[in-house]
């Protein structure tokens, strides 16, 4: 899919507080091992009894083709991340991640569909939290667009224009 944009939505929780704000985003295929990939989202609710609710979150990747068989890509992506959230009046909580994915992106070819892919992802990275007050700092490695924990975390689907 070099030169052609990709459309793709993920889902991402930034506070339990808070739904789950979904990010639109493209991923741009440079040539065969450099791609770039940007997302942002907005969630706005206000319920009928308490505070409103709101939050901003954007995320920025370079996919990295390590290896590339048929119809799947294997790649190594960095990525920033990055949230703001008002989950109640006067608080002013924010996250940070900085992390590593390696990922598979399958690209539906093989059944006469090679504009649509599915990515399968897990990472490792550094998660800072902040409610406002105080921070807590998180090492660990993470699920991405993995099946079946995909439907708590990340949904991935890549459609190529």
């Amino acid at each position: 899919m070099i030169g052609a944009y990709g459309f793709q939505v993920v889902a991402t929780s930034v506070d339990p507080a808070l739904d789950k704000i979904n990010l639109l985003g493209v991923r741009y295929w440079i040539n065969q091992t450099i791609g770039v990939d940007v997302a942002g989202g907005i969630y706005i609710h206000e319920p009928p009894k308490g505070d409103t609710q709101a939050g901003l979150a954007v995320s920025v990747g370079v996919p990295l083709s390590v290896k590339s068989y048929k119809h799947v890509s294997f790649y190594l992506e960095p990525k920033f991340a990055y949230a703001l959230w008002r989950p109640a009046e006067d608080s002013k909580p924010w996250r940070f991640d900085l992390g590593g994915w390696f990922g598979a992106e399958v690209t539906l070819g093989w059944i006469g569909i090679p504009r649509l892919s599915f990515l399968a992802e897990m990472g490792a990275g550094l998660t800072v939290v902040n409610d406002g007050s105080d921070s807590d700092v998180t090492l660990a490695t993470k699920p991405g667009h993995t099946f079946p924990w995909m439907f708590d975390n990340n949904v991935g689907v890549v459609y190529y224009f």
